[in-house]
């Protein structure tokens, strides 16, 4: 499923507000959670990989990119220039070296793909199983497997080249998955792929969660929640989450819940009614879990829990601050108001030190939550209009039907596009709610030109019949 998150992706905060984040390694709130061009071009890699070496090396794996949310993220194209399984750059203990890599190779058979498979200790694996994915230009997928010869090389051959189709390697190897960046073929040569593959373990002592962020948006009688959980794994060995998934709560009465593809060997999946499980492994280095949902309001106030299953060191939570509102988190400073881009937001986050005690879940009030209003009534009675003016189109004219004031009407609507930018602009409601009903008025506008034209064209021809 592609993500659509809500529109607090496109927040941005005051670099004042985020020290504490940075020196930790935290998430630096919505923009950082979604929308980095990083993450942008991993979600789209095999539909725009590049047919050349550029990009597939060494980079810091998935880290948070530094878009100004999920449009800027989406204009900084789908090319890959960040390797899944590299490791974390300057941290001690952690192997930096990238576990996979992948470059064209001139004097490669055209339409080949070598790949050579090596141990942590970067000897030739004889026997090791080997992947080819193949997604066509119209989404269709295909593959193929080979496992390696004594030198620990295996050849794929006789694939097109060109703009038609993607590759991607992968090694799966006790219960993880080793893959290099996806790649197309050059129309002469070929490509080198080289992945390293690791032992495993299942035990998670050394999985820290690096920096965690969660951002409340509030929406038309509910809370629009992202979650971002930043993973560093600081081993030598492949850690495996357990057959049946790390287990992490959401608050009761969740829904809509959506998450993150990703290039690497993590999976969110939603337990309904519970939560989410985390499935895959997570090799030395880092990577980031990212899912949202919703949450009916209740009231004005609103109190949630947001489980922590890893041992953590920093954590933050963003929220809108529309007129009256407050956010309150257990164990954390009061909340800071920071303005960007018009719109107010509160912040609160901490780190924790060696020797602090450990926490499992975070605790969040917010207080002040505007009610529905109006709001749900007007758009509740321009859906009506929207009906009944397709129903009267429908039927055709009606026999001593009331003429319509159609310059009256677009003046109605085009008022209540107005009125709904200037709510938004003082944070009376959110992005989301905007969007939907602006779709509505502007369905509701192009019934009624088209009505209008209709009424126009049959008095032209009543006309001409007269004359």
């Amino acid at each position: 499923m592609r993500l659509r998150f809500h529109g607090c992706v496109v927040m941005l905060v005051a670099a004042s507000a985020v020290s504490v984040a940075a020196q930790s390694g935290a998430p630096r709130g919505p923009a950082d959670i979604i929308g980095g061009a990083a993450r942008a071009r991993e979600k789209k890699a095999l539909t725009g990989a590049p047919a050349t070496g550029a990009g597939t090396g060494t980079g810091a794996g998935t880290g948070a990119g530094t878009g100004a949310g999920a449009g800027a993220g989406a204009g900084a194209g789908p090319v890959v220039t960040q390797n899944p399984h590299a490791g974390v750059q300057g941290a001690p203990g952690i192997d930096t070296r990238p576990l996979a890599s992948a470059e064209p190779n001139a004097a490669l058979e055209t339409g080949s793909v070598r790949v050579r498979v090596l141990d942590a200790a970067e000897r030739p694996v004889a026997g090791a199983d080997v992947n080819l994915g193949i997604l066509g230009a119209q989404g269709s997928r295909e593959k193929k497997a080979a496992r390696t010869d004594g030198t620990g090389l295996a050849v794929f051959s006789g694939l097109p080249g060109g703009e038609g189709q993607a590759y991607r390697v992968n090694v799966p190897y006790q219960g993880a998955t080793y893959a290099a960046a996806p790649f197309r073929l050059p129309l002469t040569g070929g490509y080198d792929v080289t992945i390293r593959r690791l032992n495993t373990t299942t035990s998670a002592e050394r999985v820290v969660m690096l920096g965690a962020a969660a951002s409340v948006e509030l929406g038309e009688e509910r809370l629009k929640i992202v979650e971002q959980i930043r993973l560093v794994n600081v081993g030598s060995e492949t850690y495996v989450f357990p057959r049946s998934g790390t287990s992490v709560k959401l608050p009761a009465g969740f829904t809509a819940f959506q998450s993150e593809e990703t290039m690497t060997d993590q999976r969110v999946v939603e337990v309904p009614g519970e939560g989410v499980r985390v499935e895959g492994s997570l090799a030395p280095g880092q990577a980031t879990l990212l899912w949202g949902f919703d949450l009916p309001t209740t009231g004005t106030d609103m109190s949630f829990t947001l489980d922590v299953p890893w041992r953590g060191i920093a954590f933050r939570v963003i929220a809108d601050a529309a007129p009256g509102m407050s956010l309150e988190v257990e164990g954390m400073p009061p909340a800071q108001l920071v303005a960007d881009g018009g719109r107010k937001f509160w912040i609160t986050e901490r780190t924790w030190k060696p020797g602090d005690q450990p926490f499992s879940s975070v605790q969040v009030r917010v207080r002040g939550i505007p009610g529905p209003g109006p709001l749900r009534w007007i758009a509740a009675g321009l859906a009506a209009c929207a009906l009944l003016l397709g129903f009267v189109l429908a039927r055709g004219p009606v026999s001593g039907a009331a003429t319509v004031d159609y310059a009256q009407r677009k003046s109605e609507l085009l008022d209540r596009a107005a009125s709904l930018e200037a709510q938004f602009g003082a944070g009376q409601i959110g992005p989301e709610y905007r969007k939907s009903e602006l779709a509505q008025i502007e369905d509701a506008l192009a019934a009624l030109l088209w009505e209008e034209q209709r009424v126009q064209q049959r008095a032209a021809t009543t006309a001409r019949t007269a004359r």
